[in-house]
């Protein structure tokens, strides 16, 4: 059985103004842009990394921990990232094809170089040419987005690729409020550098580890165990880690 799909949208009503910023006066008017209501429109300031973080969210939408194969393509339909305008950045969720995994990436500031209009939420399909359009960015490419009500562009050069709003699964919309009870009581509990992460990641064993093993310190990196450690993180799961091998690499900490 597929699961049930709903035409969703978030409404974050807002009026014209004339606002007082540190560069001047600026004013903020709720229209539309070249027939369509727009949420945000600029470049990136880091092509290539924004597009590796977004492949690694794909990534996660495709990825699937304990669902039978024979469910994969029906729920794959229904699995798209979730994108978020608001005053001042991009968020796009997403949930792992069984339900299990969830994963974000925040555009700040400083990743955009451009204009937000208007705060909302859309979902879109992230097909394969928007995927293999991706793949191809270099950080010397000039990259622009758009986030609108009913549509995603990327625009690389000459090149546009346009994604439309599609519904939300239901158990998607439901998840969302689960991730954010979470979220709220979420401590940081262990630092190291990129490169330790990556050393880490690296030797995760490769097939599939049933129940519960531990993160823990060891020496400036970490390690895997298998028993109870005060100082580690319990992860149920560990192959769910290794969707972070490819973007370590961009890690600073």
């Amino acid at each position: 059985m597929t699961s049930a799909a709903i035409d969703y949208s978030y409404r974050y009503p807002f009026a014209s103004e004339l606002a007082s910023t540190p560069r001047g006066q600026r004013l903020r008017l709720a229209t539309c842009s070249d027939g369509q209501p727009h949420f945000f429109r600029g470049h990136l300031t880091q092509p290539r990394l924004t597009a590796d973080l977004l492949r690694g969210l794909v990534q996660i939408v495709q990825s699937r921990f304990h669902t039978p194969p024979a469910m994969l393509h029906r729920i794959l339909l229904a699995a798209d990232p979730v994108i978020t305008a608001s005053e001042d950045r991009l968020r796009f969720e997403s949930f792992s094809a069984c339900g299990s995994t969830y994963a974000r990436v925040d555009l700040r500031p400083e990743a955009l170089d451009g204009e937000f209009t208007g705060c909302g939420t859309t979902n879109v399909d992230f097909n394969a040419p928007l995927r293999a359009a991706l793949a191809k960015v270099r950080d010397r490419d000039s990259v622009e987005l758009t986030v609108g009500t009913q549509e995603f562009e990327l625009r690389r050069g000459a090149d546009s690729v346009v994604e439309k709003k599609v519904s939300l699964p239901l158990r998607w919309l439901k998840g969302f409020v689960e991730v954010q009870s979470y979220q709220a009581r979420m401590m940081p509990t262990i630092s190291v550098a990129g490169l330790e992460a990556v050393r880490f990641l690296r030797a995760l064993p490769r097939g599939h580890v049933k129940g519960i093993s531990w993160v823990v310190p060891a020496g400036r990196g970490l390690r895997l165990s298998q028993r109870e450690d005060k100082h580690g993180v319990a992860v149920g799961g560990v192959q769910r880690l290794r969707v972070l091998e490819e973007l370590a690499r961009h890690a600073r900490s």
